[in-house]
């Protein structure tokens, strides 16, 4: 077992740099459409990153996870918001103004994130029930 705090630093690193690296994709190449596909990768790696570290709060830290991935996702878009709107015009339609729409995906990307984390606990405690060492 990882000690704790290493444990957690890790994890928030690792997440960050996934979403960070979803955020890129996203604003350059990805449509909406196609976006599920990085995320897929991204919540197998995070789970495989938590079963290989042993923690022993696996909640805490999926959901943790999910918000560190979220939130450095959303940072990405704002950064580089004129390239990530060329590629998604029709986004920027369907809300009232920019400001709108940048409160609307703060509010999204929490939301998200959370179900992010609980999808990400639920392959943690599912490889834990199913093959995990009894005793």
């Amino acid at each position: 077992m990882v000690e704790n705090k290493t444990y957690f630093r890790t994890l928030s690193i690792l997440s960050l740099l996934i979403g960070a690296l979803v955020g890129m994709a996203t604003v350059n190449h990805f449509t909406t459409q196609t976006e599920g596909l990085l995320w897929l990768p991204a919540i197998l790696l995070s789970a495989y990153a938590q079963i290989k570290l042993n923690n022993d709060r696996p909640f805490l830290y999926s959901l943790w996870m999910g918000i560190c991935q979220g939130m450095a996702m959303l940072v990405i878009h704002n950064l580089f918001w004129s390239s990530y709107l060329k590629h998604r015009p029709d986004l920027l339609l369907k809300a009232v103004t920019e400001k709108g729409f940048k409160f609307q995906m703060f509010v999204m990307s929490i939301v998200i994130s959370i179900i992010y984390g609980l999808v990400l606990f639920g392959l943690v405690w599912l490889y834990r029930r199913l093959f995990a060492k009894k005793g």
